[in-house]
């Protein structure tokens, strides 16, 4: 019974542990996503100043 409590903890903790990695990478990749749009908007920005008009 003790070794099966160990298991359930353990268990618990490793799914904690892979949520945990799972939040960061998704972090990770909006950061990444407003960062990119950000850039487009940039470059837009600058074509438009340019007189290029909008880029898509």
């Amino acid at each position: 019974h003790i070794v099966e409590k160990k298991q359930i903890r353990a268990g618990l903790a490793a799914e904690e542990r892979e949520e945990r990695e799972l939040t960061r990478a998704l972090d990770e990749k909006g950061r990444l996503i407003i960062e990119m749009k950000t850039s487009l908007q940039q470059i837009d920005h600058l074509l438009s100043s340019v007189g290029k008009g909008p880029c898509w």
